[in-house]
Parts: structure tokens; C-alpha cells; sequence
């Protein structure tokens, strides 16, 4: 009867532990998404001709706003975590191929490629706890 109150005991502490991991992997979404959405203007950029970049943070920023937001609200998934490993991935992208195609890019973008990076190591991070959740728990082995 004592092993299954310890049992249950680590469940509740699993689940706790995750969801309190998953709102602060949330928060820091919703801020790197923040970020790229209001980086523009903040660094007034908007007052140029609008530039692909520009947009292209907009849109990416838009994005991971409304899927941290889901994440925050509903808690986290596979889905949203695959949509910020795939903004993550494009961000880190999007300056060099955005500045190969003819576009009015000036260059790598070093904040879009570090905001890219940091929403990649979230969602993997997230990935990670969500496998870990699934996983069964270790039995304890008696002597």
C-alpha cells in the first residue's frame, strides 16, 4: 500500500514539474515572438520601404505569438512545439536565403538568426519533456 502512495506521489511531482517546465518554455516563446514582431519598429526599421525581412519578422513573430499563446493556454503539444522548431529553423534560414534571392536584404540579419536559434532550442527542449512525459516510469527494484 506504501509503494503506491510513493508512486503516486512522483506522478503528481512529474506533473507539476512538466506543467510548470511548459509554462516557462511558454513565456519564453511568447517573448522571442514579441520580440521579432515589435524588433522593427523598436529599432525603426518600418520607417525604410518594407523590406522582405522586415515582413518576414512580422509574420514569423505573428506566428509564434499566437502558437506560445495556444501553448501557454492550452498546454504544450507536439503541434505547437513542431510549428516553433519550424519558425526556429526558418529564422535561422531566412537571412541567407532571403539575402541570396535578389532581395532588398542587406545581409545576415544576426538578430533574426539568434531569435531563430533560441526558438529552435525551446522547441527541442519541449520535444524533449513531452517524450519524457509519455515514458513510462521506472519501476523501483526491491533487494
Amino acid at each position: 500500500m506504501a509503494r503506491k502512495d510513493v508512486e503516486a506521489a512522483d506522478a503528481r511531482r512529474r506533473v507539476v514539474r512538466k506543467g510548470q517546465h511548459d509554462d516557462v518554455l511558454g513565456v519564453l516563446m511568447l517573448i522571442s515572438g514579441a520580440a521579432l514582431f515589435f524588433g522593427p519598429w523598436v529599432a525603426g526599421q518600418m520607417a525604410d520601404a518594407a523590406r522582405d525581412a522586415n515582413i518576414n519578422e512580422l509574420v514569423v513573430g505573428l506566428i509564434v505569438v499566437f502558437v506560445a499563446g495556444s501553448r501557454l493556454s492550452s498546454g504544450g503539444g507536439i503541434r505547437n512545439d513542431l510549428v516553433i522548431l519550424l519558425a526556429g529553423g526558418w529564422m535561422i534560414a531566412a537571412p541567407f536565403l532571403l539575402g541570396l534571392g535578389n532581395t532588398r536584404v542587406a545581409g545576415p540579419r544576426p538578430f533574426d538568426i539568434f531569435v531563430g536559434v533560441v526558438l529552435t532550442v525551446l522547441a527541442v527542449v519541449g520535444l524533449g519533456l513531452l517524450r519524457a512525459s509519455r515514458r513510462p516510469a521506472p519501476r523501483a527494484r526491491h533487494a
